[in-house]
């Protein structure tokens, strides 16, 4: 009984360090993206602003 609660314990941990770790990856591929588009492409910058206040 012990070892199972401990084995559980153990999987949600790593789970959740995997998903941070993910989550970390996932936002520094997303700035990257993103400063990059910035760099190559202003027009399409000026696009993603411009679409909020088209929508109102």
């Amino acid at each position: 009984m012990y070892v199972e609660t401990e084995l559980i314990v153990g999987i949600a941990v790593g789970m959740i360090f995997m998903f941070l770790l993910f989550f970390r990856a996932m936002k520094m591929t997303v700035q990257k993206a993103i400063m990059s588009a910035d760099v190559l492409n202003p027009f399409v910058l000026e696009q993603k602003l411009s679409l909020p206040q088209m929508a109102k």
